[in-house]
């Protein structure tokens, strides 16, 4: 037997145990045991789990997908969109975010994904969905630490250059459009997953060796991207394209992932831009009623060729998601909501 049959044959034996439910929840809790001894850490990244296990459950049976096997022999119950089992690892792997054991996570959440689409129990799609829901939860997980403790979770400063921050959002926008629609929809998906684990990877790298010549980049993307006292680097970039990622691998159309990618990219921007300029009427956390029409009229003049009224009121809803700040990064909160709105529509 040559080295690449033997390969394949320890992967089959892998990806049959991770099928088991029971036996997968073992893996990632000495995964998880092996890596930190952290109260701290652990806690949160319960709680995390926890959250991650609500969203995919309501998002199984929003989407109600089926999954690949069915009718298959050893197929599990339920829906495929998104993946549980690549949910519950990359919240692991994220718990070792700012260490050196954090490529080694990612490698296992990988093997764990691609050991799903394996034994047929997901696409490629749903596993790749899982991991904006896994951000969302690990998120979501340290606002509600930070609630606990009272150290505060919005940061209320602006960049000096935000409104030209919020021009490279609009233009961003445009051209994941224009990628989309070059690429097409899988290679799309594939590249923007690629992009998010080598761009983890390197803000990794960043966050563990603090002078690295060739990361000099990420310093740059920090100082035109994000406001200031953000902790982790590229952060609101990589929350940017984990929205984009989730809306394309969606059950949903082509116009409508257009319209979700110029919503979030053309109404952030312009409820910013025309706030800071013309707003007078103040509302909620000093965002003003002329940036959050600004949001609405824009992405509702965009939006209406592409898919019609129902686009005008998803504008209104990312509008409202917009204006509304609880501490979680609407750019990840808004092409869900999207999503899961449009979809009722499919």
């Amino acid at each position: 037997m040559d080295f690449l049959s033997l390969g394949m044959n320890l992967f089959a034996g892998f990806s049959n145990l991770m099928n088991h439910d029971i036996i997968f929840g073992i893996t990632i809790l000495v995964a998880l045991f092996i890596g930190t001894r952290n109260i701290k850490k652990l806690k949160k990244t319960f709680v995390a789990l926890i959250i991650g296990l609500i969203l995919f459950i309501i998002l199984k049976y929003y989407f109600h997908v089926p999954r690949v096997c069915t009718g298959m022999p050893n197929c599990p119950s339920g829906f495929g969109f998104p993946s549980g089992h690549s949910t519950a690892v990359s919240i692991i792997a994220l718990a070792f975010v700012k260490t050196e054991l954090f490529p080694f996570y990612i490698l296992f959440a990988i093997l764990v994904m691609y050991s799903r689409m394996f034994v047929h129990a997901h696409t490629f799609y749903q596993v790749v969905a899982s991991l904006p829901i896994a951000v969302l939860a690990y998120h979501t997980t340290n606002v509600l630490f930070n609630y606990a403790s009272k150290e505060g979770i919005i940061n209320k400063k602006e960049a000096k250059n935000e409104i030209g921050r919020k021009i490279v959002h609009i233009i961003a926008a445009f051209i994941f459009v224009g990628l989309l629609l070059y690429l097409g929809r899988h290679t799309f998906a594939v590249l923007t997953f690629g992009i998010l684990v080598v761009g983890g990877l390197l803000i990794n790298l960043k966050l563990i060796t603090k002078h690295v010549p060739f990361l000099k980049f990420l310093d740059h993307i920090e100082n035109v991207l994000e406001r200031p006292g953000i902790q982790t680097p590229a952060f609101g970039t990589t929350m940017y394209v984990l929205g984009i990622l989730f809306a394309t691998v969606s059950p949903i159309n082509i116009s409508y992932i257009i319209a979700i990618f110029l919503i979030l990219g053309v109404g952030d921007g312009m409820a910013t831009i025309v706030g800071k300029k013309y707003g007078k009427h103040r509302i909620l956390d000093g965002k003003s009623v002329e940036g959050f029409l600004a949001f609405f009229v824009c992405t509702s003049i965009l939006v209406y060729p592409l898919i019609g009224w129902i686009g005008v009121l998803g504008s209104l809803l990312g509008a409202i998601l917009e204006l509304v700040s609880i501490g979680i990064d609407d750019n990840l909160v808004i092409p869900i909501a999207l999503t899961m709105f449009f979809y009722l529509f499919v």
